[in-house]
């Protein structure tokens, strides 16, 4: 049973590493295309929002990658893929019930 154990520890810090190296590709990736106040305010995002900032990052990412992007993106133009993004979420409506 010990070895289970340690096996499943090493097996989830290999995940962890993994996925420590994926964020700093995605990051590194993110410096080559965005200014550096657009970056810091991605990585604000990062901490506050962290499914805005997957989506985000992505979004970027895959741009970059298609060759979509001549130049590096200043802070105004990721507030408007900001306003894209939170545009596309579904409003929530609570409806109260009164009986």
């Amino acid at each position: 049973m010990e070895e289970n154990s340690g096996d499943a520890y090493k097996k989830r810090l290999l995940e962890l590493q993994k996925a420590r190296e994926a964020e700093l590709q995605v990051k590194a990736l993110l410096k080559q295309i965005l200014t550096p106040e657009a970056y810091e305010r991605v990585m604000n995002i990062r901490i506050s929002n962290s499914e805005m900032y997957q989506q985000l990052a992505s979004l970027l990412i895959y741009l970059a990658q298609q060759g979509q992007l001549n130049e590096k993106i200043t802070e105004e133009k990721l507030k408007l893929f900001i306003s894209k993004i939170v545009s596309k979420r579904r409003d929530t409506n609570i409806k109260l019930v009164h009986k």
